[in-house]
């Protein structure tokens, strides 16, 4: 469906397309909606450089996706998946539930060569997390704030009440003030706080590797559910685990499904089963009914130290890599 009058407005078709750069939202102007695509004219009153884009459909708002905007930029239409890069400070004090038996997906990835599968209500990819998550009885507090130490020199960290991370830099479009690049270079680290109420002080050390590369990363848009998906990958430490996580979540049913797979040390290469990406739910001919997003990674526990904490059974630093993209599931 398409314009056939004007001026243009700020709503065509029940969709409406917003652009955020820090404390700054503009509208965009709509001028073709359809199930799969839409246009719309980018308004001169625009900020330059990164923002995000929200659209939203009868009310019912989609996640963001990161542009760039530039005064001028002839081009081909093309379609291509989102693409995003974070340096992420990410922490988690908690006490579960379950006692010696509590289980983490993410903390206890399937055996290498294998994927586990988790298929649960609600979005798995918002507030409602992945299935199968460990109860957590309490939040536990390490102080208000952290210090990284590296290559770059000593960064004072305070995260926001309640929030479990700090963002470092890329992520401007929802954290204004940031600077848009990737801040972290490969090397040692530590991270120390001064304690809370419920963990003790404490230092930890990591070294963050070279990146890999996601070598088939650019030309994943569509998953055939029904196929074998091949991920391929280069540059990966020697003796690191890589990880897959995907996620398919659909909004008309509420329901999400998520697949988990761990490569053997020192892969290249993992196969994802057909039998796998055929339990997650297929993505809607509109496709802002649904989610999709496949990330490759070696944020994984057994790329992991242990140090400890007063106050902690167990604690592990991780300092590694997630690539995501996102991605159609037919």
């Amino acid at each position: 469906m398409k314009v056939s009058s004007y001026p243009l407005g700020t709503t065509f078709g029940g969709v409406s397309v917003s652009v955020t750069q820090g404390a700054t939202t503009v509208a965009a102007l709509p001028v073709y909606v359809s199930a799969g695509q839409i246009n719309a004219v980018m308004p001169s009153n625009a900020p330059l450089g990164i923002a995000a884009v929200k659209v939203t459909f009868n009310g019912q708002a989609s996640g963001v996706a990161p542009v760039r905007i530039v005064a001028s930029s002839p081009g081909i239409f093309t379609i291509a998946p989102v693409v995003s890069a974070n340096d992420l400070f990410h922490f988690q004090f908690i006490k579960t539930t379950g006692g010696a038996f509590s289980f983490s997906p993410m903390f206890g990835q399937p055996p290498e060569g294998s994927c586990t599968v988790y298929l649960s209500p609600g979005d798995a990819l918002g507030h409602d997390g992945i299935p199968a998550a460990p109860s957590i009885a309490s939040r536990l507090s390490a102080g208000a704030s952290f210090t990284l130490t590296g290559p770059g020199g000593v960064q004072n960290l305070t995260p926001l009440a309640g929030a479990p991370g700090v963002s470092l830099g890329s992520y401007a479009p929802f954290a204004p003030g940031l600077p848009n690049q990737l801040t972290l270079s490969p090397g040692s680290y530590t991270i120390a706080a001064p304690g809370g109420a419920e963990v003790g002080p404490f230092s930890a050390g990591v070294t963050l590797p070279q990146p890999f590369t996601w070598t088939n990363q650019n030309t994943l848009s569509t998953v055939d559910r029904t196929q074998n998906l091949v991920l391929s990958w280069s540059g990966a430490p020697s003796g690191q685990v890589v990880t897959i996580l995907g996620f398919s979540m659909d909004r008309p049913s509420n329901s999400s499904g998520v697949f988990y797979c761990t490569a053997p040390k020192n892969a290249t290469s993992f196969t994802v089963p057909s039998e796998v990406l055929s339990a997650l739910p297929a993505t809607q001919s509109n496709i802002l009914r649904s989610k999709g997003v496949i990330y490759v990674m070696t944020m994984t526990e057994a790329n992991g130290t242990a140090f400890k904490a007063p106050g902690l059974d167990a604690a592990i630093a991780i300092a590694g890599y997630m690539f995501g993209t996102t991605v159609i599931f037919q």
